[in-house]
């Protein structure tokens, strides 16, 4: 089932994005950003539980763009533990999530993926979106 993220869902989010990202992130630097995304409307987090165990993440930014002149959401993260892959829980999470952005007055869903995630792109791609944009990084830190 999905539903809204509880606040003390933050170990279970945790271990879905190191998966997510391939790495043990810094805890004490994802509970602080967990913490600050949890205390403001900008964000919204939904998760797929079954059998009592989280096993998805969609985490959303809603903002008011200028260059769109409309309120926009981005897809942060959206992640299935590699063992529930392939079922449907992330076009389940996708649908939910564009479920919520019109119910907010978003006019648009966007998503960044990591250039080495190519099953994660045949996933966007069939399930609508379109590769418009270029995203652009530089590294400021080592973290």
């Amino acid at each position: 089932m999905i539903r809204m993220a509880q606040f003390t869902d933050e170990e279970s989010l945790y271990q879905l994005i190191c998966e997510l990202e391939e790495t043990n992130l810094n805890h004490a630097a994802f509970s602080h950003a967990w913490r600050t995304q949890w205390d403001d409307a900008h964000y919204v987090c939904l998760v797929y539980e079954q059998a009592g165990v989280i096993i998805g993440v969609c985490n959303l930014r809603l903002e008011e763009q200028l260059h769109h002149a409309a309120w926009i959401a981005e897809i942060l993260e959206l992640s299935v533990k590699g063992s529930h892959r392939s079922a449907g829980i992330g076009k389940q999470l996708l649908a939910a999530a564009c479920q919520l952005a019109r119910q907010r007055g978003c006019i648009q869903i966007e998503v960044s993926s990591n250039v080495k995630r190519s099953a994660a792109h045949r996933f966007y791609q069939r399930e609508g979106f379109q590769q418009k944009h270029y995203k652009f990084t530089m590294k400021l830190s080592d973290q």
